[in-house]
């Protein structure tokens, strides 16, 4: 039911696709960056049984964000939940100071200072794979 794997998942998930193994569950949570995020979702898709769920951990970085919106419009997926950040104070009137940090913090590691606190980030969100990718191979669409 659990095979724990030791070894960085761009090297480790296409040699699981080469076995043909197959999952009705898959949980990302490494690599931050799009690309690292992508590719571990790019091969997960690949091992996930229609029905299946796929965990984005840490969703409301901009980086993986990003990751889980190229699933939902260039993929069969539908969001079926997730756990939101928990903002505390951020929501509260005495707030600013909290939210003026978060943006500058944004700022320095090169994020988009806007996505910092709006839209509301999940922390985490869960999809669903709806059916096998059918596109041609000629298929191609803009990432936004």
């Amino acid at each position: 039911m659990f095979t724990w794997v030791c070894e960085k998942s761009d090297l480790a998930l296409p040699q699981m696709v080469s076995e043909g193994r197959k999952f009705d569950l898959a949980f990302i949570d490494g690599n931050h960056r799009f690309e690292g995020a992508l590719v571990d979702f790019y091969f997960i898709d690949q091992m996930l049984d229609v029905g299946g769920i796929v965990v984005f951990d840490d969703a409301d970085w901009p980086s993986v964000r990003r990751a889980v919106t190229f699933a939902l419009r260039h993929r069969n997926y539908e969001a079926v939940g997730g756990s939101k950040v928990e903002l505390g104070p951020l929501t509260r009137p005495w707030g600013w100071q909290i939210r003026k940090n978060r943006k500058a913090r944004f700022r320095k590691t090169g994020w988009p200072a806007n996505e910092a606190n709006s839209p509301a980030p999940y922390e985490t969100m869960v999809l669903r794979k709806t059916k096998e990718d059918d596109r041609p191979w000629t298929f191609w669409a803009p990432l936004d």
